[in-house]
């Protein structure tokens, strides 16, 4: 691949290029804009980040990394996975506690639950 660009091999093209300068009009209020914005800014880093900011912008950094978002995507499958594990263990052990219950009360009717 060439590495070198064509302003460095055209001495002329390099002439040119340096007496070009742009007669473009600034738009209305460009620089009132300009300093609103710089004031905006300094506002926002006195005023410090907050933890959700600071999470957001830490999420968009990162997440649209192929990898990252691969090993996030399964850290949150696995915490999900793990939550629904114990839950539903102890929606089953009181069901089966309940139907024992149920059993020992149907062979003998007069047996007082647990």
């Amino acid at each position: 691949m060439n590495q070198r660009r064509p302003d460095e091999e055209d001495p002329k093209m390099r002439d040119l290029l340096r007496q070009w300068k742009p007669q473009l009009p600034l738009p209305p209020r460009f620089h009132e804009e300009v300093w609103l914005r710089l004031e905006r800014r300094e506002k926002a880093s006195r005023r410090g980040i907050d933890l959700r900011t600071l999470w957001i912008m830490w999420l968009g950094t990162w997440l649209p990394r192929p990898a990252f978002a691969t090993a996030y995507l399964l850290l949150l499958l696995a915490f999900g996975g793990g939550l629904g594990w114990v839950h539903a263990r102890e929606a089953s052990s009181r069901v089966i506690g309940e139907l024992s219950a149920l059993y020992v009360q149907s062979a003998d009717p007069y047996q007082s639950a647990p």
